[in-house]
């Protein structure tokens, strides 16, 4: 059962996914910093979105959110994972 809660701290959101005909659940959480610094790698080396969200283990949803949240969805490559992170512990 997927219920639908727009709440920022409903991290453990259910959401089902399809994959390769397959369907499975898959957790939704918030971006680590580790998880920056691979978002920011995978980006220079122009890696798909669809890819970088496979290898970081959310949805294409929540990578597109963060790059638009850091100004970067246009200008991808030009994202720094120091600068989101400091960006998000100043909103704490």
């Amino acid at each position: 059962d997927a219920q639908e809660s727009r709440g920022l701290g409903d991290v453990y959101k259910r959401q089902l996914v399809g994959l390769g005909g397959k369907t499975m659940a898959r957790k939704l959480r918030r971006l680590t910093y580790e998880d920056r610094l691979i978002l920011e790698n995978m980006l220079k080396q122009d890696t798909p979105l669809v890819k970088i969200a496979e290898e970081v283990g959310v949805t294409r949803q929540c990578i597109y959110k963060e790059l638009q949240r850091n100004g970067k969805l246009e200008n991808r490559r030009n994202y720094n994972a120091d600068e989101a992170q400091k960006r998000l512990l100043a909103k704490c």
